[in-house]
């Protein structure tokens, strides 16, 4: 266990003193600009891919385990762009925990970098699936609609999110990086992915 509480991740080197607080909300009675803070670091590493430039698809926690898994849209190419990832940590001080069980807190205020600390910098999506994130990549080129959807469109039909990753596996519709590369791979995510059976009724080419 890191002796740190809390982690952010960026994208690409920071400017100025601090991490900004830029989301706007309510939480806890507080309303105003927040910083959002994973409790584990690989919810954090999920942001090291851009939500804003439209790379990711949802991202979300496997069960049962410390991992979290990201979906990224192949026509962003998100594995072919340049990055320079860095993942700070630093104490839960200030933070407001969001509901029970999740894995993010926010901070109503701005976090100045010198209470933080690097504790991953990378430009390679490899070392990111070395730590536990498993990335997967949804095959969008064909279906421009899915571009105003998140995985979970194509994943809810079916009886559990696993289910829905190995129909969408089988068919060639996603891709598992960290399989493909043996790099990382969460045990527990690939023996629920292979015990799924997938129902008749849904043995359609893509699921609509």
């Amino acid at each position: 266990m890191s002796n740190y509480e809390l982690y952010h991740c960026l994208y690409k080197k920071p400017t100025g003193d601090a991490l900004l607080a830029t989301y706007e909300g309510e939480f806890s009675g507080i309303s105003g600009k927040f910083l959002f803070a994973a409790t584990h670091l690989t919810k954090a590493l999920a942001y090291a891919f851009s939500y804003h430039d439209r790379e990711v698809m949802g991202n979300g926690e496997i069960e049962g385990t410390d991992n979290e898994f990201v979906v990224l849209r192949a026509s962003k190419n998100p594995l072919e762009k340049e990055r320079h990832i860095i993942v700070l940590s630093f104490n839960k001080d200030g933070f407001i925990p969001l509901e029970e069980g999740s894995r993010q807190s926010v901070l109503p205020t701005n976090l100045p970098f010198e209470k933080t600390t690097r504790v991953l910098e990378t430009t390679h999506y490899q070392d990111l699936m070395q730590k536990g994130l498993q990335i997967f990549v949804f095959n969008d080129s064909k279906y421009p609609d899915s571009m105003n959807h998140g995985i979970f469109k194509y994943t809810d039909k079916f009886p559990t999110m696993e289910s829905g990753f190995a129909h969408l596996l089988n068919t060639g519709y996603l891709r598992w990086i960290n399989r493909e590369e043996n790099i990382g791979i969460c045990p527990t995510l690939k023996i629920k992915i292979q015990a799924e059976e997938i129902p008749a009724f849904l043995n359609d080419p893509y699921p609509t």
